[in-house]
């Protein structure tokens, strides 16, 4: 996978992640660090742009099978979201 991030530069480099290296480390960490287990329902709020969003939104919920909320936008009212 490759990725653009602009580091502290401001100017875009590419970074190229290993596949299995990359989702392994994402499977692991979202289920031991994170310590998900099957009951649990998952957020992450860091936005979908990062590579802490696109990891912990997208490749490890599913990597590891989880019940996770995806929210788009700006929350303008916390008590809005119902799970």
């Amino acid at each position: 996978m490759s990725d653009k991030q602009s580091g502290s530069t401001g100017k875009p480099k590419g970074v190229m992640h290993t596949t299995a290296g990359y989702l392994l480390y994402a499977t692991a960490t979202f289920r031991y660090v994170f310590d998900y287990n099957e009951k649990d329902v998952y957020w992450c709020t860091a936005d979908i742009g990062w590579i802490t969003g696109h990891t912990y939104v997208v490749y490890a919920p599913l990597a590891n099978a989880a019940t996770s909320v995806l929210v788009s936008g700006i929350i303008r009212n916390r008590h809005a979201i119902v799970i």
